[in-house]
């Protein structure tokens, strides 16, 4: 016989605990009962949230396309941030020279060029951390599903704006330090 009906909505009564609710209404119905549980990092065996995810990763190539949809931007920023500073630093390679032929040490332009990726970086976090929550509110607004920015996901990316940033100070650093000073001083 089909059964017309989607779903039920079910609550514990007190002293009942919701994984036992679950086992229970499993055993003596013969349907599935999921919990609620949408904590991402926390779910449970029998959440909805956690099957519908894993349903969705072996069932369709949703996950496989954003995810290298997300590497490839990754890629291609590393590259364009590292590039950028990199240039940065050879536009700038006379004047480095030049405080290098005042008598400062590679310490203080190595500091020098480590404030500037730090500020570079930070802004540029800052200014993709805005533009994210204002596309955010616009989705909200326009009725479409919004994405979840979960704590994790903004922390990993704020390490890893400020790894590419200092890897980016390195390999300028690297070219500050070779740099004659008394380059500046012929023609």
């Amino acid at each position: 016989m089909r059964r017309a009906l989607s779903y039920v909505l079910v609550e514990p009564r007190d002293g009942v605990s919701v994984d036992d609710l679950r086992l229970r209404i499993e055993r003596e119905t013969g349907l599935k009962a999921w919990t609620s549980d949408t904590d991402l990092w926390h779910w449970k065996e029998g959440s909805l949230a956690r099957s519908t995810f894993w349903w969705f990763w072996k069932n369709t190539g949703i996950p496989f396309s954003f995810g290298t949809a997300v590497l490839l931007g990754l890629f291609v920023g590393i590259a364009i941030s590292g590039q950028t500073f990199y240039s940065f630093v050879l536009e700038n390679l006379k004047y480095f020279a030049a405080i290098k032929a005042m008598g400062a040490s590679m310490g203080v332009l190595a500091r020098m060029l480590l404030l500037q990726a730090l500020t570079a970086g930070l802004l540029g976090f800052g200014l993709g951390v805005g533009m994210a929550q204002a596309i955010g509110r616009g989705m909200i607004e326009k009725g479409m599903p919004p994405f979840v920015m979960y704590p994790q996901i903004l922390w990993a990316t704020f390490v890893l704006v400020l790894g590419i940033s200092f890897v980016s100070a390195l390999i300028g650093m690297v070219k500050v330090a070779r740099v004659d000073p008394a380059s500046v001083f012929r023609g």
